[in-house]
């Protein structure tokens, strides 16, 4: 166990250390770089390379890497077995579309080559989102700068390594977001629709959206309900003390809820508390001036407050990523909208604080 830890953790320093090293060069190149076309140029180089890297880095590694990633190569041997798709033990409650994919692949390549190609769709999404935001804000010059504070995430590892069905339902979800911030709501359905498929629980975000993009609620209302949902949680009561959440007979929740996981930390969990917090404040200190981006800073108040609700189950994380999603986005439009002057070095050095501090999170644990 402590050989795994030990080649994990070299795993994931291995990874931080080349993102900095990428930002150190592009920030450099960007800021000593006169010629805008150039700053372009350099920015789509490093990106594609940093993002193939990283594809290839996690797309590739041992099935030690990861703690999930044993049993989705099982799975995925088993699926190598069936003779035809009618053999496929299909439950509807399950993530059928996740199901589905993993037999197709299963025909034809290895689990490697699937886990390749979940790896490259997940940093795709990112580099899509990316693209859908920028083609509506104009900020190409400094969009490498938003695609590292995705990948500097440190939940962002794990979108590969470990919970690949949430990595290929949140990569869907990126996308949908991106049509919906440029108002192209059919394409923000579809894409929205196909990452319910992959994963059930990005119905809580979608959810969220839904009814924020259609209800007029006063922000300082959702700033006393993260609060009061903190002090819930501080006094261990939470989601799984609803009635109808007890009384629950899907298995998938029974599975979460019944858990008894002597390696994850329930209760209140000061750590994400204060990380969640921390970009509250200075989300609110400098304000972004955008409809749809006060939308999704409201969104984050309330995903927020639902995550520190979901403390007392096992893997609160995995709801704690629907507001960690939204972290890079209003952050880099935090800074792009309060400062017209030296945007490239101060963005570039709000990027550089947001890296470390998420490269010291992972690394600590």
């Amino acid at each position: 166990m402590l050989l795994l830890e030990l080649v994990t953790r070299d795993y994931l320093q291995i990874y931080y250390a080349v993102l900095i090293a990428f930002f150190i060069v592009v920030f450099v190149l960007i800021n000593t770089t006169q010629n805008k076309q150039r700053v372009l140029e350099v920015s789509y180089v490093f990106t594609v390379l940093f993002l193939l890297f990283s594809s290839f880095l996690w797309g590739l590694r041992p099935v030690h890497i990861g703690a999930d990633t044993l049993g989705y190569m099982y799975k995925y041997v088993e699926y190598c077995q069936y003779q035809s798709i009618d053999e496929l033990p299909i439950d509807l409650s399950s993530d059928i579309f996740f199901m589905f994919t993993q037999y197709l692949f299963s025909r034809y390549f290895s689990y490697t080559i699937f886990f390749l190609f979940i790896s490259v769709f997940i940093h795709f999404s990112v580099y899509k989102v990316v693209a859908l935001f920028v083609k509506k804000d104009k900020v190409y010059d400094i969009q490498i700068y938003f695609i590292f504070l995705f990948c500097a995430l440190f939940s962002f590892p794990s979108l590969h390594s470990n919970i690949l069905r949430n990595g290929l339902g949140v990569s869907f979800l990126l996308i949908s977001l991106g049509y919906w911030y440029n108002s192209r709501i059919l394409y923000s359905i579809f894409f929205g629709v196909m990452a319910v498929f992959f994963h059930k629980t990005t119905l809580i975000p979608i959810a969220i959206l839904v009814f924020l993009s259609n209800v007029n609620i006063r922000r300082n209302i959702l700033i006393v309900l993260y609060f009061m949902s903190a002090l819930i949680s501080f006094l261990k009561l939470g989601i799984n003390n609803l009635p109808f959440i007890q009384s629950t007979e899907y298995d998938r929740a029974r599975l979460y809820l019944d858990a008894t996981v002597n390696y994850y930390r329930t209760g209140f969990r000061v750590d994400f508390f204060l990380f969640n917090t921390m970009f509250l404040l200075i989300f609110l200190f400098f304000r972004v001036r955008d409809k749809r981006l006060n939308i999704l800073l409201n969104y984050y108040l309330i995903a927020s407050s639902l995550f520190f609700l979901w403390f007392q189950i096992p893997f609160s994380d995995r709801i704690g990523l629907y507001s960690w999603l939204a972290i890079p986005i209003i952050f880099f439009y935090s800074m792009c909208h309060n400062f017209n002057r030296n945007k490239s070095l101060i963005v570039g050095g709000g990027v550089l604080m947001f890296i470390v501090v998420n490269s010291i999170i992972v690394l600590k644990n």
